[in-house]
C-alpha cells in the first residue's frame, strides 16, 4: 500500500544492483538546486521531481532486468513515462499554487 507522497525505489534481483539505483537517486538529490523559494522551488516541488526521478530509475531498472523487451513493453513504457510526466506537471503546478492560495485564505 502506498502513502501519499511516498517515494520508493524498485529493487531488482536480476542483473542490476539496488545500491546503484539508490546511488543515482542520491546523486539527483545532491545535485538539486538548493536555492529554495516559496513559489518556484519549494520542498513540495523537490518531492514531485524526486518522485519522477524514482519512476525513471525504476523504469530503466525494469527494462534492464527484462533484457530486450518486445514492442508491447515499449508502448507500455512510453505510456507510463507520459503518465509520470503528467503527474510531474500537475504536482509542480499544485505545489507552485499553494503559496498563492494561502495568500487569499482559501
Amino acid at each position: 500500500e502506498s502513502i501519499r507522497g511516498e517515494v520508493r525505489v524498485l529493487r531488482s534481483s536480476v542483473g542490476t544492483d539496488t545500491s546503484s539505483s539508490l546511488a543515482r537517486l542520491l546523486e539527483f538529490a545532491e545535485n538539486y538546486d538548493l536555492n529554495m523559494n516559496i513559489y518556484t522551488n519549494n520542498c513540495r516541488i523537490f518531492c514531485v521531481r524526486a518522485e519522477r526521478e524514482v519512476e525513471r530509475i525504476n523504469a530503466e531498472t525494469l527494462a534492464a532486468s527484462l533484457g530486450a523487451p518486445g514492442r508491447g513493453f515499449a508502448l507500455r513504457s512510453a505510456m507510463a513515462a507520459l503518465a509520470a510526466d503528467a503527474r510531474l506537471v500537475v504536482g509542480v503546478c499544485s505545489a507552485s499554487s499553494l503559496p498563492v492560495v494561502g495568500l487569499f485564505g482559501v
